[in-house]
């Protein structure tokens, strides 16, 4: 697309091979909406009086008079741009057209739009479509919510994609942050877009390592018997994680390096193997029952019929009973 510079006057004096004392004649060039005022020699050619302009003609722009004519003092050179543009209906749908000397109004006209309430254009009516350096994109207003830090906010908006969206409104999406939907979606009616925003952050910790307890075994030691050798001690290791935050809460970590600081004691513990002797239990001899072997009575002597009696035990022993 070329830029337009409106009522431009240009005043060249251009020989052709003409002496500087010939005779000369004043042209106006109209490149639509601008205009260049120049003086050249009297038989100079459109083509010639282009050039002395600087005015650079594309394949499919339109000259009048032609070329080749060489126009009388006073005479205007209409220039007509070409230019091709995409018009963007409101519902997304895409028409090509391809006209010179043409403004945006004229281009609608021939794709046959009409712009219906509500709707409106990116660019203005009157604008020719040489200049333009955008597609032609017929919009029409909507009801957008956006949920993001947080908070939800609606707005109105005649953007047409997400991203479009969010660049009119200035909301700021960080690299890593997720956007739904994706920014190259069409925006449509009640469209609802949520911003997630993701952080990542490196964090370091020291964790414990635990010992290991081993054992050995002595004979020095009865069965049952055990003692430590060796204290266990615990080690420590640092842990390089990755963590990723998804506005604000942990989402994910990831192990990025480990390091040994400190390497553990093992515990030893010694059980004893030796067996221990036993002797059968010493009984006390035997219980026999005794007997009586006699039994002497021995009267009193004071004639009451009463008396003792000497009872002598098969094991030796003498007892005495009153009768």
């Amino acid at each position: 697309m070329r830029k337009t510079i409106v009522s431009i006057v240009l005043i060249l004096t251009v020989l052709f091979g003409f002496a500087a004392c010939g005779a000369k004649k004043n042209v106006t060039i109209e490149i639509q909406k601008e205009k260049i005022a120049i003086e050249v020699p009297a038989g100079a050619t459109v083509e010639k009086i282009l050039e002395a302009a600087q005015v650079t003609l594309a394949e499919k722009d339109v000259v009048e008079p032609e070329l080749t004519a060489a126009p009388e003092d006073g005479a205007v050179i209409r220039v007509s741009r070409w230019a091709s543009v995409k018009i963007v209906t409101a519902d997304g749908k895409e028409k090509t057209v391809e006209l010179t000397g043409a403004t945006v109004a004229d281009a609608l006209k021939h794709a046959g739009i009409t712009l219906a309430d509500g709707e409106s254009l990116n660019v203005a009516e009157d604008a020719y479509l040489s200049d333009l350096t955008e597609d032609i994109v017929v919009a029409s207003s909507y009801k957008v919510k956006v949920t993001a830090d947080g908070k939800t906010t609606e707005y109105e908006s005649k953007q047409q994609t997400v991203k479009e969206f969010l660049s009119a409104e200035k909301i700021t999406v960080g690299e890593k942050d997720r956007v739904t939907p994706a920014q190259n979606e069409k925006i449509k009616s009640d469209t609802e877009i949520v911003i997630v925003r993701v952080t990542e952050k490196t964090e370091t910790k020291t964790e414990q390592i635990a010992y290991e307890t081993k054992k050995e075994y002595s004979d020095s030691m009865y069965d049952g018997e055990s003692d430590t050798k060796q204290n266990g001690v615990n080690g420590e290791k640092t842990i390089t994680y990755r963590v990723v935050y998804a506005d604000g809460k942990e989402e994910s970590r990831e192990v990025v390096s480990e390091k040994i600081t400190k390497e553990p004691v093992d515990e030893i513990v010694v059980y004893g193997t030796k067996t221990v002797q036993t002797t059968a239990p010493v009984t006390d001899p035997p219980v026999t029952e005794r007997t009586i072997v006699s039994k002497v009575a021995v009267p009193d002597c004071d004639g009451s019929g009463h008396g003792y009696y000497v009872v002598t035990y098969s094991d030796g022993s003498v007892e005495y009973e009153d009768y």
